[in-house]
């Protein structure tokens, strides 16, 4: 059974994701996190599930858990100039440039989103 991180975030094992998402789910070391927010419609709407790999390497392209200021969210990952830059699927608005070595101090790619799933 999975036991509370924070309000967002939900530990769990390999096995209770896999379950619960048909045989797809995060590693042995995932977690399941609530989108808080509809920036990254049409693919992830707020309350959806996103389950998250930790052991997965992030690389432009790949839907990240981020961790910034106090809150969980869900961003795409995007390489400009040679830094990573955390983007909302809306074209013009970028949420911060996010370094490999996370120099800026204040934001932490947790993981990769493997699987999105909602209540029905």
């Amino acid at each position: 059974m999975a036991r509370e991180l924070d309000r967002d975030t939900r530990q769990g094992t390999a096995d209770d994701a896999a379950a619960g998402a048909g045989g797809v789910g995060p590693g042995p070391r995932g977690f399941i996190v609530r989108v808080p927010d509809d920036a990254m419609r049409p693919v992830f709407r707020a309350g959806d599930f996103a389950y998250v790999d930790p052991d997965v390497p992030v690389a432009p392209g790949a839907f990240v858990c981020v961790r910034r200021g106090g809150t969980t969210t869900v961003r795409l990952c995007a390489e400009e100039r040679g830094r990573r830059l955390l983007r909302t699927l809306e074209p013009d608005r970028v949420e911060g440039a996010v370094d490999a070595d996370n120099a800026d101090g204040g934001t932490t790619i947790r993981g990769v989103v493997v699987f999105v799933g909602r209540r029905v």
